[in-house]
């Protein structure tokens, strides 16, 4: 059983590490999109992408059925529900904000992960799970400390809310399709959501593009398409497969910490633009290793995680 478990731990964070890469592409592409598409646009856009391709791929796996029967689960509206309002806040957030400000607002995620939990009964905030979630924390704000060239966005406090709402929306997403369709492959119900979402996106940008409340600006250039292509089937589709596959394994709140990895991701691909990476960048990087680490490896009976993953 021992063997199994850590087994299941060591695929747990390879997917997890394998999902914050792909997801803090997601800044700078988004970032960059942005410029040349409204906010509500790209929102339909990049959850319709997701969804044709995560769906394609799931029917090949013969997961049709699976996502036939999520149709009529509730559990999955609530979630697609969530996922929408978290996508809406999070591209709404990066259109005001920089990338790097953006990602340390996202550092709060294992806080809002934990919360819930303990509000669901199925977490508990031992001391150890603290400590951990402190360091994992320090080190996303540590490393997005360091300011990156680049930056396109004034601060902004309104911004800086809507991210803050799109990780609490998110989170809350992430708790229902772990928890409430833990059942359900991760790919079937990851197109399924987002196949819902889309459409529900591309509604309501119809509507405000109708009511003149927006510009429907959208660039078909070949750069913009291929950067959307990425976004979508990438950033968006491939990372939420892993998200979840790592959620699993590893519990929502451990693979939350590793997205606190993103900041350094994300300005280790600045620096392949001529960025410096500087040792603060690594400090905080070794925090958000530690709390990882702490929260998993056993350091004796009495220090244990007591976190219950379905």
């Amino acid at each position: 059983m021992r063997a199994m478990a850590a087994q299941g731990a060591i695929k747990g964070n390879l997917a997890a590490v394998a999902c914050m890469l792909l997801w803090a592409t997601n800044f700078p592409v988004a970032s960059e999109l942005l410029r040349i598409w409204s906010p509500p646009t790209l929102t339909a856009a990049r959850l319709l992408v997701a969804a044709v391709v995560v769906g394609l791929a799931a029917a090949l796996l013969g997961q049709t059925r699976h996502m036939v029967r999520l149709a009529g689960r509730r559990a999955m509206y609530i979630a697609s529900f969530a996922l929408i309002i978290s996508t809406l806040l999070f591209v709404f957030g990066q259109k005001l904000i920089d990338p790097v400000a953006a990602a340390v607002i996202v550092s709060s995620m294992p806080i809002f992960s934990v919360f819930m939990g303990w509000l669901q009964g199925i977490e508990r905030l031992t001391p150890r799970l603290a400590l951990a979630i402190a360091l994992a924390v320090a080190g996303g704000i540590v490393t997005s400390l360091v300011a990156a060239p680049g930056g396109v966005a004034e601060p902004s406090y309104l911004g800086s809310l809507a991210m803050l709402g799109g990780v609490v929306a998110y989170v809350w997403y992430t708790r229902v399709m772990i928890d409430a369709l833990h059942d359900v492959p991760d790919m079937a119900k990851t197109a399924m959501s987002m196949i819902i979402a889309g459409a529900a996106a591309a509604l309501i940008a119809a509507l405000l593009v109708a009511m003149g409340q927006i510009d429907p600006a959208a660039n078909a250039s070949p750069r913009g398409l291929m950067l959307l292509a990425w976004l979508g089937v990438m950033a968006v589709g491939g990372s939420s497969v892993l998200w979840f596959a790592a959620g699993r394994r590893l519990g929502v709140t451990i693979t939350a910490m590793h997205h606190n990895m993103v900041p350094f991701y994300v300005i280790v691909m600045a620096a392949l633009a001529g960025a410096a990476v500087t040792a603060q960048h690594f400090i905080g990087a070794l925090l958000v290793i530690s709390g990882a680490v702490l929260a998993q490896v056993p350091l004796g009976r009495r220090w244990r995680v007591r976190a219950m993953v379905p």
